[in-house]
């Protein structure tokens, strides 16, 4: 009479291992182990006893602004590290394999996104996801290189405009630019602060194979002028304290904004900060 018992512990745990497996496109422990142990960490524990009031408060603001600018950088290396690492969060959560989906967040954190490159210094995703585009997520998802090349030699006047370091590279659809239109409309400053980029818009009315190209205040500018206000509330606690790494965190704000980022690398260089120093940029 035991026997069934025991059978049916056996199945029971099977089954339950079978439930525990990743989905598929998910790397299990042996596939991602290998690299982690090839991983040096450093953990950097500073001791926060020496600072101020203020300067504490300006560094939950400064650690808010980073924190977003992580995120962004991610999401200009790969167009669904958002909803990847979302979707990690969960499966880590619910508790299948979580030795499995704690390596895979490690490896999320050490490459700043969902592809890593392995032992054999192969770039590959290790989460279900499309593979790394030769243009990241800063040119149009599946463009290669020889079309943009084609069109910068049939369009010579463009190059500045497409191959510019903070701008970010779209086709000339109906739904990009009216989705960048609604974006400009919705952030009065950028509009502002860009003259001349509504009339570009506007003038793009031929929607075929074409580019065009936005400057990252505009294709980021939720997520912009959210650390634009970071940075100008840290500032605001140390303009007593730190005057000068005030005066920097607010030109780095508004340079943001601008696309211009000539005062905030000015006031870095010459200023004097004392106990708080950050270089932040995109």
């Amino acid at each position: 009479m035991k026997l069934p018992v025991i059978v049916a512990f056996v199945i029971a745990c099977v089954a339950a291992t079978a439930a525990a497996e990743l989905p598929e496109g998910y790397w299990t422990v042996e596939d991602s182990q290998p690299l982690l142990d090839a991983t040096l960490r450093v953990e950097l524990n500073p001791d926060l006893a020496e600072l101020s009031d203020a300067e504490l408060r300006a560094l939950q603001a400064l650690l808010a602004a980073g924190h977003v600018m992580q995120s962004l950088y991610e999401a200009q290396l790969h167009k669904d590290a958002a909803s990847a690492r979302a979707d990690l969060d969960a499966l880590h959560a619910s508790g299948d394999d979580r030795a499995a989906t704690r390596n895979l967040l490690d490896l999320y954190y050490l490459y700043k996104g969902p592809i890593g490159t392995t032992l054999e210094n192969e770039r590959l995703a290790f989460v279900p996801v499309s593979g790394e585009q030769a243009g990241k997520n800063v040119y149009p998802f599946g463009l290669e290189r020889e079309e943009i090349d084609a069109w910068l030699v049939a369009n010579p006047g463009a190059n500045d405009e497409i191959l510019a370091v903070r701008n970010v590279v779209r086709r000339t659809t109906a739904e990009n630019v009216a989705a960048d239109l609604e974006r400009l409309a919705n952030y009065p400053a950028i509009d502002a602060l860009h003259p001349g980029l509504r009339r570009q818009l506007e003038s793009l009315g031929t929607f075929g194979n074409d580019f065009y190209a936005v400057p990252y205040a505009l294709a980021y500018a939720p997520e912009l002028q959210t650390v634009s206000g970071h940075l100008n509330a840290a500032a605001g606690y140390l303009d007593q304290e730190a005057p000068d790494f005030a005066a920097y965190l607010r030109n780095r704000g508004r340079d943001f904004l601008t696309g211009n980022y000539e005062s905030g690398d000015a006031s870095w260089v010459s200023g004097d900060f004392a106990g708080l120093n950050i270089q932040i940029g995109t």
